[in-house]
């Protein structure tokens, strides 16, 4: 979404772009594998180098060398974008999305008996040790990521 505001400045008026929209982050990769491999290899092995060869100077050989090079490359292995944020929660178990099932469904029945004291020291008691549950499995996920 794009505004546009007029802002006075003495007599001269400026006209001022804001974009508000959102753009998500990407990382550039390319596709690499067996088959871009061989296209890669087919390219190269089909070059006739005959420009290389003749010339003499050493810097000039090493440029076209590199140019013929990186073209077969950009032609071999494309790029492509991947959104670099995700939801990938690896440390969310099946066991811990049960307890929170669990835990809501306490919840609930806290939220229909608040006189009864059990239930809310039950329910209460459940809610630290999932807690403490999900805070030990996101240090062990962070601490895999680091390694």
């Amino acid at each position: 979404m794009v505004y546009q505001i007029i802002m006075p400045k003495s007599i001269v008026y400026k006209m001022l772009t804001l974009d508000f929209s959102i753009v998500s982050p990407k990382k550039k990769t390319r596709l690499i594998n067996e088959q871009t491999i061989k296209h890669f290899q087919a390219l190269l092995k089909d070059e006739t180098w005959d420009t290389l060869y003749k010339t003499t100077c050493v810097n000039e050989m090493y440029n076209r060398f590199q140019c013929i090079f990186l073209r077969h490359y950009e032609a071999s292995f494309p790029v492509f974008y991947i959104d670099c944020r995700s939801n990938d929660n690896n440390w969310v178990t099946k066991g811990i999305k049960i307890s929170c099932t669990k835990k809501r469904e306490l919840y609930s029945l806290y939220r229909n008996n608040k006189d009864n004291i059990q239930i809310k020291d039950n329910y209460k008691k459940y809610c630290n040790l999932l807690k403490r549950v999900i805070n030990e499995a996101q240090k062990e996920n962070n601490t895999s990521i680091i390694r």
